[in-house]
């Protein structure tokens, strides 16, 4: 956020750091013939809208019947239909069940840029980061079946995201909870410590993002476009198991789609 007068910047400050709270209401839209893909069969033409919530380094996220929560140190995730929720794992172990991702080969480069472009959105003065992100995806040797130990080769992309951020004193997003939210298995590959740090220089929270990605002539084209903002007091039971939830061990989710492939 580019700064104005120390006047004007230390009365924003003082007036909004004292609660530190945040709510967002984001619509998304996905184009392209990939959209349909990672939609799922029979899904509608565009996910539902998803409600952040912020309180100093907390978040909780919902959307339709999923709702996430980190609380500090663990990500939760409610399933309030049944009224039960899990805590993700941190250790190593845990997050190699996924057997899928234990066979992967993937290597990335994650490039982050500052463009010095500015945009008012929802009354917020947001900055400009270019995110290109390249990933080649393989299977390691002798996995998947491949015959006489050669590791078959899956499709490579680009991504290219466009961030517009804006800061809140005392928002913050945590690192740890992202790492946490990665499928099953990632979080420990060699290519997530570079690409942690490069994301550690995108300074604020997104108000919206636009992601353009192609992959063996398929395109995937996403915006997720902030259509309300409140800077309101936040009650802290927001980001906690409701009273009467009980605690299910983690069962760690399906291996995700890949892009046009399936």
């Amino acid at each position: 956020m580019q700064r104005v007068a120390f006047t004007i910047f230390a009365a924003t400050l003082l007036s909004t750091a004292a609660h530190a709270d945040l709510k967002l209401v984001q619509k998304t839209i996905m184009e392209g013939n990939l959209s349909k893909r990672v939609q799922g069969a029979g899904g509608p033409p565009t996910p539902p809208s998803v409600t952040m919530f912020y309180k100093g380094n907390k978040t909780r996220t919902e959307s339709g019947d999923r709702v996430t929560i980190f609380d500090g140190e663990r990500v939760l995730l409610l399933n309030p239909a049944k009224k039960t929720y899990q805590a993700i794992p941190k250790n190593a172990a845990a997050e190699m069940a996924n057997p899928m991702m234990a066979m992967m080969d993937i290597k990335a480069s994650v490039d982050v840029k500052v463009t010095g472009k500015t945009q008012t959105i929802q009354g917020k003065q947001a900055k400009q980061y270019v995110m290109t992100m390249t990933m080649k995806l393989g299977m390691k040797q002798g996995a998947g079946g491949a015959e006489k130990g050669e590791a078959p080769q899956l499709p490579s992309f680009t991504t290219r995201t466009e961030l517009w951020t804006a800061e809140f004193p005392g928002v913050t997003l945590s690192p740890s909870m992202a790492k946490q939210n990665m499928p099953g298995g990632m979080a420990s590959m060699p290519f997530v410590k570079d690409m942690t740090e490069k994301l550690k220089t995108i300074k604020g929270i997104p108000l919206l993002t636009t992601m353009n990605q192609e992959i063996m002539g398929k395109k995937l084209n996403m915006s997720i476009k902030t259509v309300s903002l409140s800077e309101a007091p936040l009650p802290a039971s927001l980001f906690a198991p409701p009273a009467g939830y009980k605690q299910v061990p983690y069962t760690a989710p399906a291996m995700p789609m890949m892009p046009g492939g399936g």
